[in-house]
């Protein structure tokens, strides 16, 4: 329904932009449907200039039930910051090396993927697309990172060819921006339930990237699930990036 009501007001917008003496009512509109989205739970975003980057609106034109504070705070909690520009570095293309345990103790599996990522919505989302093999049947999924300024920490989902589920998990960078840990939690085809895993992500240098992950097996100890080595294409691996027993770290 909330998608019905955006593409009539976007249908409105429309109209109203395509004469110059609308300009101000097309403002005014983009404001009103900004705020209203916000004040529903919808995505958080104050008005929006041609760039995609929040603006503050002319004073005496707040739509109907927003006062300045709150405006205040829908363009803070809009606005790309430092942790936005921190996952913008990872913008380009990666070569992946994959090792899968199955279970605890189980030999490992070895693949390889190649992993695109591109900053979104005016630099507020990571989207990093990954297409390879497993088990030699192609794979491919799709992995969205942000920063919430509400919630004062990431949050990200993946979803891929091998599940109908999505996973949604969050994570946080250590201070000094040489650590990442997440959790994510997505169904689980073995139990019927909802599995929670955790990652491990180190930067060895600016163009390569090593990743953890951790689930708990069926006596329900942790065991290494993955370890996912990036190299940024066309630059050298890092030495030393390799993948381990798959006991829980």
């Amino acid at each position: 329904m909330k998608s019905l009501q955006h593409a009539a007001c976007a249908v409105d917008l429309a109209r109203l932009g395509t004469a110059a003496s609308g300009r101000r009512q097309l403002r005014r509109a983009r404001m009103t449907l900004a705020a209203a989205a916000i004040l529903v739970g919808g995505a958080a975003f104050a008005s929006l200039r041609d760039d995609g980057a929040p603006q503050r609106p002319p004073a005496g034109e707040l739509p109907p039930g927003v006062d300045a504070a709150m405006m205040e705070k829908m363009i803070a909690a809009g606005s790309p910051g430092p942790h936005h520009e921190w996952m913008a570095k990872f913008v380009g293309s990666w070569d992946v090396d994959v090792t899968h345990w199955m279970a605890p103790g189980a030999p490992p599996s070895s693949s390889k993927a190649i992993a695109v990522a591109e900053m979104r919505f005016g630099g507020r989302f990571l989207v990093e697309r990954v297409r390879g093999d497993f088990g030699g049947a192609p794979f491919e999924g799709e992995g969205v990172l942000g920063y919430d300024n509400v919630l004062g920490h990431f949050v990200m989902t993946w979803l891929d060819n091998f599940s109908t589920g999505i996973g949604i998990g969050e994570g946080k960078l250590s201070d000094d921006r040489k650590t990442f840990t997440s959790t994510l939690k997505m169904s689980d085809p073995i139990t019927g339930g909802v599995q929670v895993s955790r990652s491990v992500e180190t930067f060895p240098t600016p163009d390569t990237r090593h990743i953890e992950a951790f689930a708990k097996g069926p006596d329900g100890e942790e065991y290494k699930t993955m370890v996912l080595s990036y190299a940024r294409r066309g630059r050298a691996p890092a030495a030393g990036a390799g993948g381990g027993a798959n006991s829980g770290g």
